[in-house]
């Protein structure tokens, strides 16, 4: 035998050593192109080139269709939603430089109404509204902050101010904030709302759905199983009925610094430019909403505008804001409902108007149906918003909002293309399907706790 080499005695003679090869799952990658390979080893699904994907194929053209690709696949959901929706009213067109029609003549808050809720006071701070001021309830993030306790303030006074003729709500939000700008301006350029307050909804197509909350409350009980319902975010928002609720989800004095947000809204920026033909604008709208702090980190379509000279542009450390929402007792039954978290009807308190019209301690979340045929109308609805970052006042906004209106205007400059912004927000909107895991057969019965 060979002589040992460095200590190791040589192999025994007639014994073949294995070579170590690779593992079968890297050769497997090796073998596929960079663009077909994955984590975990495995083969992508591959398609003819020009083919749509899976999820875009009709059910008939793809053999394992998934369960969230078409709306309502159970008979007996259809025929509820037919149930629910035969006695909507059709809505007349849209008039460009014309405010649309409310759905109905409403009569007005009687006067001796109007007195009894004067003498109850400001609706955050009953039964005890002797209270005027923060300091007296509010925890210290709020009360020890020159600023939020200014905004706070605010809100209590515009409460004490209209509480005779208007219930009050509050919405919590921070990235769909130049979303609800751009619908104001949309909606003073189109169709002369004076106002200019923010608007959480203009496409018109999902109230005719969902025109009111009697619908939205009775779709909550009979088929959806979520707010998250593409519906549901199409023609409604979240709310709460007290600056000092803490049955909610997102209490205002907890979320206002940073707002509240579930869910994704940054499909809804490049197709609410889409809709209103200002698509050619969007780096201009884009630097503007940067310039005057909006958050734009959840659009894609901005992350180009993002960065300069390879630095990232600032972004607000405090985006938060929030939505001070007066609509008028008459009409208050008809565009609101009391709920538990996502969005289920709460039975312990089947009537809104007499929940908020009391003079005991008024709290529990809200669903409200923003309308736009109803929120532009500063009789019926008043919109005030918040914003936690103290450079945003309420003068630059209005700075902001006539700079951006003017923007819109000089780009939809013609008549027919104004008509033709009109048209297009009456028309279905893109992305917007139901999803199959979105609704369930029987209604929700909260715990004895909740």
């Amino acid at each position: 035998p060979p002589a040992p080499k460095d200590g190791i005695p040589p192999p025994p003679v007639g014994i073949e050593i294995p070579m170590r090869t690779e593992s079968k799952r890297k050769q497997r990658k090796q073998r596929l192109p960079r663009s077909s390979r994955r984590k975990g080893g495995g083969r992508r699904h591959r398609r003819r080139p020009g083919a749509p994907p899976p999820h875009l194929l009709p059910a008939s053209a793809s053999t394992k269709p998934r369960k969230n690709q078409n709306q309502y696949h159970d008979a007996s959901i259809l025929d509820t939603i037919r149930e629910i929706e035969k006695g909507i009213k059709k809505a007349p067109e849209l008039k460009l430089n014309r405010i649309p029609d409310p759905p109905e003549e409403y009569k007005g808050v009687p006067s001796a109404e109007k007195k009894t809720q004067e003498r109850y006071g400001a609706q955050s701070l009953r039964p005890r509204s002797i209270f005027s001021t923060v300091t007296s309830w509010a925890p210290p993030n709020i009360s020890k902050i020159g600023h939020y306790s200014k905004c706070f303030n605010e809100m209590l006074a515009n409460e004490r101010k209209w509480c005779g003729e208007y219930a009050v709500f509050y919405h919590s939000y921070s990235h769909a904030a130049i979303l609800y700008e751009i619908h104001a301006a949309l909606a003073k350029v189109l169709f002369g709302f004076e106002e200019a307050s923010p608007l959480p909804r203009l496409c018109m197509d999902p109230f005719k759905k969902v025109p009111d909350a009697k619908i939205l409350k009775e779709k909550h009980e009979r088929v959806w199983s979520t707010d998250h319902h593409p519906e549901f975010r199409g023609a409604a928002i979240c709310g709460t009925s007290s600056l000092k609720a803490e049955d909610s989800e997102a209490p205002p004095y907890r979320v206002f610094e940073h707002g509240y947000h579930v869910g994704q809204v940054g499909g809804f920026f490049q197709q609410l430019l889409d809709v209103a033909g200002c698509r050619q604008i969007m780096d201009k709208i884009v630097e503007l909403g940067i310039k005057n702090g909006f958050p734009f980190s959840v659009f894609p379509e901005s992350t180009k505008y993002m960065f300069k000279n390879d630095k990232r542009v600032h972004t607000p450390s405090k985006p938060g804001r929030l939505l001070q929402i007066f609509i008028r007792r008459d009409i208050v039954e008809d565009y609101v409902y009391c709920s538990h978290p996502m969005g289920h009807p709460d039975l312990n308190r089947p009537s809104v108007k007499k929940a908020v019209s009391s003079g005991g301690q008024v709290k529990g979340q809200v669903r409200i149906c923003v309308n736009p045929r109803v929120f532009m109308r500063p009789e019926l609805v008043k919109i005030r918003t918040f914003s936690a970052d103290s450079t945003f006042s309420h003068t630059k906004r209005q700075q902001f909002q006539e700079e951006l209106q003017a923007l819109i205007a000089r780009h939809l400059n013609t008549e027919c293309l104004r008509h033709s912004a009109v048209k297009r927000l009456s028309e279905p909107l893109k992305h917007m399907a139901g999803t199959a895991h979105f609704y369930h057969p029987a209604p929700y019965v909260a715990s004895p706790s909740s």
